[in-house]
């Protein structure tokens, strides 16, 4: 008679299967998490949910691979930055600005190999600039703007070769920009 238990236990298993959040998903509801965002915020952002397609701010391409997240100007209060952020490598947009973000720009960040934009202005992000950002190897558009950057510009960024616009004014940083930034289109260090 141990066959119905069987059944039954077999029945659950698959239907809890059905409903545990994929990577992207986790991913983005730790972010949510380290961002502190209030119950009224990404309400919609619901960890048992297999499919963040479907949750605000998230844009996906039809593999259902996260390609955009946008949360500019939600006012999270002195949230930081996630470093499971790394493992959304279809990322191809990332916009935080105008969120008073803390703390230090994650590594895992440099892991976002899709990325063509990263936008992080106007936060209170602390620490140097990771010299992984110069993993970016698609970036486009580098917005680091109105933080509380410090140290030099990483070398690493002189090898973005798709790079047509970096904005790092307002920052507290220091040292010798290398030479190669300043042929970039649209360049503004201060």
């Amino acid at each position: 008679m141990a066959l119905p238990f069987t059944i039954t236990a077999l029945a659950l298993a698959c239907l809890w299967s059905s409903v545990s959040p994929d990577d992207q998903g986790e991913a983005l509801f730790a972010l949510r998490s380290s961002l502190r965002a209030s119950p009224q915020q990404l309400s919609d952002w619901n960890l048992n949910q297999v499919d963040p397609c479907t949750w605000s701010q998230v844009i996906c391409d039809e593999q259902k691979h996260v390609t955009s997240l946008t949360l500019s100007d939600m006012n999270f209060s002195s949230g930081t930055l996630s470093s499971g952020i790394g493992i959304l490598k279809t990322l191809k947009t990332l916009t935080l600005k105008g969120n008073g973000i803390t703390g230090e720009i994650p590594e895992s960040i440099g892991n976002l190999s899709s990325l063509t934009s990263l936008d992080l202005e106007d936060n209170q992000l602390s620490g140097p600039i990771p010299p992984t950002l110069g993993n970016l190897s698609n970036i486009q558009f580098l917005t680091l703007s109105r933080n509380n950057l410090n140290g030099t510009v990483p070398d690493s960024l002189t090898g973005l070769s798709k790079l047509i616009n970096i904005l790092l004014d307002s920052n507290n940083l220091s040292g010798e920009i290398p030479q190669s930034l300043f042929d970039i289109p649209k360049y503004k260090y201060v």
